[in-house]
C-alpha cells in the first residue's frame, strides 16, 4: 500500500527495539521482524551556507542507528530488487564481453538500464525514509503505514 502513507516526528527512544510497536512500518501486518538503518542527519540552510558542495558529506558523517519493523515480504521484496540493481549491468558486460554486436547489444543495454531504474523505483518506493534531526534530537519517519504511526503513538 502506497497510497495513505504517513510522516510522523519521534524521538530515537522510540525506535529502539524495546519500544517498537510489532507492527511493519511499509505494510502494516504484525511483524517481530526488526532491522537497522541508519537515520541521516539532515542539513540545515546554515549548513549549506557554511559548508557549500561539502554539506552533504558532513550529513553522511552525521546521524544514528535507528530500528524499525519489517515484514518478512517487504525486506525480501527489498532485497530482489537491489539483486535486479546490481546484476543488470553484469549481464550488459557479459553481453558485450561474449561478443554480441549491433542491435541485440544495444537492447541488452537498454533492457539492463530499464531494470536498474525500475528496480530502483521499487526500492525507494517501498522504503521508508528516516532522517535524524539534530536540532531538537528528533527522527522523522516518512512513507510510513498509518497503522505502524497509529501503534507507534498510543492515544493519550
Amino acid at each position: 500500500m502506497l497510497h495513505g502513507m504517513s510522516t510522523v516526528r519521534v524521538t530515537p527512544e522510540h525506535l529502539r527495539p524495546q519500544t517498537l510497536p510489532h507492527v511493519c512500518v511499509v505494510s502494516g501486518v504484525p511483524t517481530d521482524r526488526i532491522r537497522k538503518l541508519r537515520a541521516p542527519r539532515t542539513i540545515g540552510t546554515g549548513s549549506v551556507l557554511l559548508f557549500g558542495a561539502f554539506a552533504p558529506f558532513a550529513a553522511a558523517f552525521g546521524g544514528i542507528d535507528v530500528y524499525l519493523p519489517f515484514a518478512p515480504d517487504v525486506f525480501r521484496r527489498r532485497r530482489i530488487a537491489l539483486a535486479v540493481m546490481a546484476a543488470a549491468p553484469l549481464v550488459a558486460v557479459a553481453a558485450l564481453a561474449a561478443g554480441v554486436r549491433d542491435v541485440a547489444l544495444i537492447a541488452v543495454a537498454f533492457a539492463s538500464i530499464a531494470a536498474v531504474l525500475a528496480a530502483a523505483i521499487v526500492r525507494q518506493r517501498r522504503s521508508p525514509e528516516v532522517h535524524y534531526d539534530a536540532a531538537d534530537d528528533t527522527v522523522l519517519v516518512g512513507r510510513a503505514h498509518p497503522a505502524f504511526v497509529a501503534a507507534l503513538r498510543p492515544p493519550s
